[in-house]
């Protein structure tokens, strides 16, 4: 193991040449394993990061394809989030959270060809035009001409 001597060209390599095995760095307190990342070799390599050991209790997976996986170690997606057999799979996105009122809103924006902005979700007001977010607001999904909302 090399770390930033003057004859590396690495700061941290971990390797394992055994037949079958996960190169991984584990998380401990008190001897007990909390979290652990590394690369789990029973599963194409992927990149896991999970509570316990390499495979067991992930919580986030990295495929050989970049896809990414929240709940799930096989994300069939750039990313998937996954509840797993049961409960909600819940997505938070925040914004504004000291409320200064700064008309700062929550949104996702989907763009194609890199041309801008296409179409969006957001929290807006009723004449269309981005308000601070509050629930007397109209949830809006917009592209181009066509525009839905959707009163809270």
């Amino acid at each position: 193991m090399d770390i930033e001597t003057n004859t590396s060209t690495r700061y941290l390599d971990i390797n394992n040449t055994a037949g079958d095995g996960d190169p991984a760095i584990n998380f401990q307190l008190s001897g007990n394993t909390t979290f652990s990342l590394g690369l789990d070799d029973g599963d194409s390599d992927k990149f896991k990061i999970g509570t316990t050991a390499i495979g067991t209790n992930t919580r986030l997976t990295i495929d050989g394809s970049g896809n990414v996986g929240i709940g799930t170690s096989s994300p069939s997606s750039l990313m998937e989030i996954s509840s797993g057999t049961s409960g909600n799979a819940v997505l938070t996105i925040s914004a504004d959270t000291d409320n200064n009122d700064e008309d700062d809103n929550p949104m996702i924006q989907f763009v194609h060809d890199g041309s801008g902005v296409g179409a969006y979700m957001s929290m807006e007001g009723n004449d269309g035009v981005t308000a601070t977010g509050t629930l007397s607001n109209a949830f809006m999904i917009a592209s181009g001409q066509v525009t839905e909302s959707y009163n809270l």
